[in-house]
């Protein structure tokens, strides 16, 4: 989950973690950015199985029930919703200030770790 704004730059991150060797399957939450959904979409053609495109989800809930880890920006409401249901984080891009504040929290709470960049990412994620 990038957000809406795609700001976290979601198709490289997609692409970079379909390249690695772990056999994992991505769920990509592209939120109302239609540009970014025919990115994800795209990929997922490329990669049958591995990748799941979707847009705007009114049921999050269901998504995050499937999960075994979000990687995420830090928003109040994103964090909150995955505190809800114990899904653990790896947070992406916060945004200065309140994400920032909120990345940190989670972190000294051992919910979450922080990927800088998208190496860090990678390794992580691996």
């Amino acid at each position: 989950m990038t957000g809406g704004a795609g700001l976290a730059g979601g198709g490289l991150m997609v692409e970079r973690l379909l390249g690695l060797p772990d056999d994992f399957q991505i769920v990509a939450l592209a939120g109302r950015n239609q540009q970014l959904l025919v990115r994800y979409r795209s990929l997922a053609a490329a990669h049958p199985g591995r990748l799941c495109a979707l847009g705007h989800a009114s049921t999050i809930e269901r998504v995050m029930a499937c999960a075994d880890l979000a990687v995420t920006k830090p928003g109040g409401l994103t964090v909150s919703e995955c505190l809800a249901v114990g899904l653990p984080m790896v947070l992406i891009s916060p945004i200065p200030g309140q994400e920032e504040r909120n990345a940190d929290y989670l972190m000294e709470h051992g919910v979450a770790v922080k990927a800088p960049d998208m190496v860090a990412l990678e390794f992580k994620i691996s």
